[in-house]
């Protein structure tokens, strides 16, 4: 993600991240490598994040060719399908500290490694609602309606509060679910009355 390679430390998701190997593991956030020569990139080091972060608005998928040998500075070149080999180095943000040994890299903006994912980007409003049509099933609950309040209390409860619930756009309105063995529903003006009363 160039737009946040700048940051001192990489960010770092434990769920993410232990999906992967050394170059994700927590000890490895901060891991940078420098790149230059690729079109529309700007010479310079960027931070490393977990390969999902490619996938994102304005990610590049950077991968290392282990395999590569007689690596010259500045090199590179541009493969058929729009990815590009350069020439850099790793580097670790925020100590300076970097290594001596040049290495190649295949850079893929978001346009060519989206040839390469498998991922659809759907809505989870439309998607549901018509399975669930389709199926002769209730709609359910989706992103776009309100949320669900459920209040079960073991011993009282005093509720004094306004509740905000309102759906986004076309979504439902909100559930507010409260349990008990007895209630005592009062208004404003009653409240009002009684510690009146109580003086």
């Amino acid at each position: 993600m160039p737009s946040i390679s700048n940051t001192q430390a990489a960010a770092f998701d434990p769920i993410y991240s232990a999906q992967y190997g050394d170059l994700y593991s927590s000890s490895s956030a901060g891991k940078q490598v420098y790149l230059s020569n690729v079109p529309g990139l700007s010479p310079g080091w960027y931070t490393l994040l977990p390969a999902k972060y490619a996938t994102l608005p304005g990610g590049i998928r950077i991968v290392e060719n282990t395999g590569a040998s007689n690596i010259i500075p500045g090199q590179s070149a541009t493969l058929m399908d729009g990815s590009y080999i350069v020439s850099g180095y790793y580097g670790t943000a925020g100590t300076g500290d970097q290594e001596s040994e040049l290495r190649s890299f295949t850079v893929q903006t978001q346009s060519v490694f989206d040839k390469y994912s498998n991922i659809a980007l759907t809505s989870a409003n439309l998607k549901f609602a018509a399975l669930a049509a389709h199926n002769g099933q209730v709609v359910p609950q989706l992103p776009i309606d309100a949320g669900r309040l459920v209040l079960a209390p073991s011993d009282t409860l005093t509720i004094d509060t306004t509740l905000t619930t309102t759906p986004g756009k076309g979504g439902r309105g909100a559930e507010v679910d409260i349990s008990g063995s007895t209630f005592d529903i009062v208004s404003r003006l009653l409240r009002m009355y009684r510690r009146a009363r109580s003086y």
